[in-house]
């Protein structure tokens, strides 16, 4: 006679669960050190890195703070003083926080949810010119990937330069101008993202506002291919993100009239195929956007693409891959700056200051059902054994097996 064991994990319980955003949280960030700022989240919090005022003012201090899912501070680092250009990112066991200071990009990696750091498993990359207009890291199962722009004079023009370290190896590999594709093919302000066989960069091909321009790595054939062109005028900064089939591309366009009312700033919205050439007719998300040029994306594990971004308030809006949802004001207390937002899971966690206003941070969730377990393995040596990976999620509290033998009813179990 055989006895059929079926177990199923069918129950994973949060910490607070309430399907949207959750109530806005003051946390214990102070204002000072929160006036540029990234954030990134697992299983352990949301890793906060801040740099108190966007020039490499000394003065001011590069400090990390991991906060739960409540907004409370679980413990707190200072890297040193001064520095520009935050950013933060890892996967779920590994963070790594970087930045540009003194004609280098400074990296530290933590891998017990940041106790503790360290500024020489992963080397910095030293440049000779003097002036940086921003960076952007990201990582995937391959590595870290970096682009930062730099230029040797105040008028001159920005080149955009990309290097990549796989996550365990001191030294950056990959190294590449990215901006070298013809003699006069400049570049600013990028954004990187990758996708299955490709990464992806987008930059300004300008001093302050130019084209927006996007140029891709084929992984496979291990070469840079020819530039694209998204939108050939003026463009005020990009934001570029890849899903499981498209690339996204976000770019303010100025000064456009609408319905017979002339709008400053309009944060447009196209995409193409990972591997294609044809851009889709843009959209138009939003008019009067902030003057800081800062759009927040993210894609949860249910392929739901979030941005939000600033016109006095703050509003959110989410992509299904067909159409947008309407715009949503997530905070409305005068204007926002800076503000960050990160995804783990399909949840999201945004934080923001209000400018000239001497409060405390605010910390926002999006809270909704968390995302399904992967990679279920099951052992049988004289009993079964479970395992799978922690969810990212880490408002995550803990899970619930349940059993059924034959075909009796579902029994947790314990």
């Amino acid at each position: 006679k055989k006895i059929y064991l079926i177990i199923i994990i069918i129950s994973i319980f949060s910490s607070t669960y309430s399907q949207g955003w959750n109530n806005t949280i003051t946390t214990t960030i102070t204002p000072s050190s929160f006036q540029s700022a990234d954030n990134f989240a697992n299983k352990d919090g949301i890793h906060v890195l801040t740099i108190g005022n966007l020039n490499d003012n000394p003065t001011n201090n590069v400090r990390y703070n991991l906060l739960n899912s409540s907004g409370t501070i679980v413990r707190s680092y200072t890297f040193e003083s001064g520095g520009s250009f935050p950013c933060i990112t890892g996967d779920n066991n590994n963070v790594y926080a970087a930045y540009w200071k003194n004609q280098t990009i400074k990296t530290w990696k933590s891998t017990d949810a940041g106790s503790t750091w360290s500024d020489g498993a992963i080397d910095n990359i030293t440049v000779l010119d003097q002036y940086c207009s921003s960076v952007d890291v990201t990582t995937d199962s391959r590595g870290i990937h970096i682009v930062y722009a730099t230029r040797n004079s105040t008028s001159g023009p920005y080149e955009t330069y990309y290097s990549k370290n796989n996550g365990f190896n001191i030294s950056w590999t990959n190294y590449k101008n990215v901006t070298d594709y013809v003699a006069n093919e400049v570049g600013g302000f990028p954004t990187v993202t990758t996708s299955a066989n490709k990464v992806h960069v987008s930059y300004n091909n300008g001093v302050s506002v130019g084209d927006a321009k996007t140029r891709d790595y084929n992984i496979t054939s291990e070469s840079w291919e020819t530039p694209q062109i998204v939108y050939a005028s003026l463009s005020m900064g990009e934001k570029i993100i890849a899903d499981g089939n498209y690339l996204h591309l976000f770019y303010y366009k100025p000064s456009e009239s609408i319905n017979n009312i002339l709008h400053v700033r309009i944060i447009y919205h196209t995409k193409r195929l990972l591997n294609g050439t044809t851009w889709d007719t843009p959209i138009g998300l939003s008019g009067d956007s902030s003057p800081d040029n800062k759009i927040e994306l993210s894609i949860t594990v249910d392929g739901k693409l979030h941005v939000i971004y600033t016109s006095v308030n703050l509003f959110y809006r989410n992509y299904n891959g067909t159409s947008w949802s309407s715009e949503q004001i997530i905070a409305s207390s005068g204007l926002l700056k800076p503000y960050s937002m990160c995804k783990a899971g399909n949840d999201l966690y945004c934080l923001w200051k209000e400018i000239g206003i001497n409060d405390f941070v605010k910390y926002r969730q999006y809270n909704v059902a968390p995302s399904t377990p992967t990679s279920l393995s099951v052992n049988s040596s004289g009993f079964i054994n479970l395992n799978w990976p922690a969810n990212p999620e880490p408002d995550i509290q803990y899970y619930e097996v349940w059993r059924k033998i034959n075909t009796g009813p579902f029994n947790l179990l314990t």
